[in-house]
């Protein structure tokens, strides 16, 4: 081969290698435009200030094309194995203007896009919305498992155990500070320990082993507690707290209420007045034999199979509440209804209005009778001023002994002391009626005595009494002991074996005075 050399410019045609046996390898000069041949294939061209690889028509200042299958259009190889920097991308842009990097599909979209402000943006609608955040993504996701996939964790710069990590399959764990508060597993949510109100600190969700309590505003409302045994607990207001618990229905009624400030539950009642208030009818819906007693302080109600109501407590037996079942009332309004062989009957003769009972007719009454003033009756004002009576029968009574009819004492109220010097200043008046026989003298007698007891700021200071006898006398004494006074009876007369009859007695209890006397009640034995 010989070649031929020539100095300075030169105007040539275009070039063939002379050892290309086709002459279709060389250079091909045109108008502002170079171009390198090979196999009659122009590769490689300079057309004014851009560079084509594969095209003859660059369209930027570098352009390469291909229509390859499989294979890459462009391979950049560093071999250094040490600091072996491959590209660098260079603009003096710095704005959401200056385009580093974009990559574009077949259909002509953009799929992705590094600006010169530092912004990212991946998918046509990522590229589109690059002004939302530093790294968008906006990627058809219909044919793809995953907008981005990332092997573990995605940190916070700066602030490494602050991160989402993906520590195995089907799991998500969020960490802040170290902790992790949060994981998200294929068949649960867990939380180590609070979900809380974003801006209010007191109002949370607290999970602890086997306990989850709910507080709103700092106060405690639902309390759940598995303890390890049973009963296991669920407490309302377990901090508390003036916290109602109230149930409304589906008209927006309360139908529950209890109310924390005056432990009341009221069914249908939202302002309960009792430990159990009921705004509405009660229904017993079940049968029930007789219950054993309960303990002390406690009853059962309960019907039974003749549909009658019963009480029960551990002082009363079974007792019928219905007095008849499902009888009617007998005798006209007002009437007092008796039980007669389970039918309730009534009379105009035996009525109350709901002031006066009235009877006509015999009325037997076996034991004491107690007058009070209507309007001075209420708690111990009954034991302070009233009239006492009764009727006792003597049965043979021994001679020359005494013998106690009644008795009675002052005491502070609400106790069994004695009252307190210079308290009690007040007199009791009685009557006395004693009718019978004297064994061993010549008969029959009565005799009356009426007198009072007397006392001057401590126990009975005086005692006085007038008699009426008729007949064969028998004794009587005002005894005196200390706070007790008794009346008594003793049939001394001389010859006398014993008596048999009636004593009648009727005593009037005053109130002290001062105020001293508010303290002070009557015991009568």
């Amino acid at each position: 081969m010989a070649y031929n050399f020539s100095k300075g410019r030169q105007i040539v045609g275009d070039l063939s290698g002379s050892d290309d046996s086709g002459r279709n390898t060389g250079i091909d000069f045109e108008d502002d435009y170079i171009g390198l041949q090979t196999g009659g294939t122009t590769s490689f061209v300079l057309s004014g200030s851009k560079v084509g690889i594969g095209t003859t028509s660059p369209s930027t200042t570098l352009h390469a094309y291909a229509n390859v299958s499989n294979e890459y259009v462009a391979t950049i190889d560093n071999d250094q194995a040490s600091s072996g920097h491959v590209l660098k991308l260079q603009t003096d842009g710095n704005g959401s203007g200056s385009r580093l990097l974009e990559m574009e599909d077949g259909d002509g979209d953009v799929i992705f896009r590094a600006r010169a402000d530092g912004r990212f943006g991946f998918g046509p609608d990522g590229v589109s919305s690059m002004g939302a955040g530093t790294f968008v993504v906006g990627i058809d996701n219909s044919s793809h498992t995953a907008d981005i996939a990332i092997s573990q964790r995605l940190q916070h710069l700066g602030d490494s155990n602050t991160y989402l990590d993906f520590p195995s399959n089907d799991n998500i764990t969020f960490a802040a500070g170290g902790s992790e508060e949060l994981k998200i597993a294929s068949d649960a949510i867990l939380v180590k320990q609070y979900i809380k109100h974003d801006g209010d600190e007191n109002t949370w969700i607290n999970f602890t082993d086997n306990r989850i309590r709910v507080n709103c505003g700092g106060n405690n409302f639902i309390d759940c507690e598995d303890p390890g045994s049973a009963p296991h607990k669920v407490r309302i207001n377990n901090g508390g707290n003036n916290i109602d618990f109230v149930i409304k229905d589906n008209s927006n009624n309360a139908y529950f209420t209890a109310d924390a400030s005056t432990s009341r539950v009221g069914i249908g009642a939202t302002s309960p007045i009792a430990e159990l208030d009921v705004a509405g009818k009660i229904a017993i819906t079940s049968e029930s034999s007789t219950p054993s007693q309960p303990s002390d302080g406690q009853g059962y109600l309960y019907t039974k199979s003749d549909g009658k109501v019963y009480w029960r407590s551990h002082d009363v037996s079974e007792t019928d509440l219905t007095s008849g079942g499902a009888a009617s009332a007998g005798g006209p309004d007002g009437s007092v209804q008796i039980n007669d062989s389970n039918s309730l009957t009534g009379s105009a003769g035996f009525t109350y209005d709901g002031e006066e009972v009235y009877a006509s007719g015999s009325v037997r009454i076996d034991g004491n009778q107690k007058f009070n003033d209507p309007g001075y009756s209420s708690n111990h004002q009954a034991n302070r001023s009233f009239t006492f009576k009764r009727h006792y029968n003597i049965s043979a009574i021994s001679a020359n002994s005494w013998t106690n009819v009644v008795s009675w004492r002052p005491y502070v109220e609400g106790t069994t002391n004695d009252p307190n010097n210079n308290t009690l200043w007040t007199a009791v008046s009685f009557k006395m009626e004693i009718s019978g026989h004297t064994n061993g003298v010549s008969g029959n007698g009565y005799r009356s005595r009426i007198g009072y007891v007397s006392y001057e700021g401590s126990s009975a200071a005086d005692a006085g009494a007038s008699d009426t006898t008729l007949g064969s006398p028998i004794s009587t004494d005002v005894n005196r002991s200390g706070w007790v006074t008794t009346l008594r009876i003793n049939p001394n007369q001389a010859g006398a074996t014993g008596f048999s009859g009636t004593v009648y007695v009727e005593i009037h209890f005053a109130r002290g005075a001062g105020s001293n006397g508010e303290s002070i009640v009557w015991s009568i034995t």
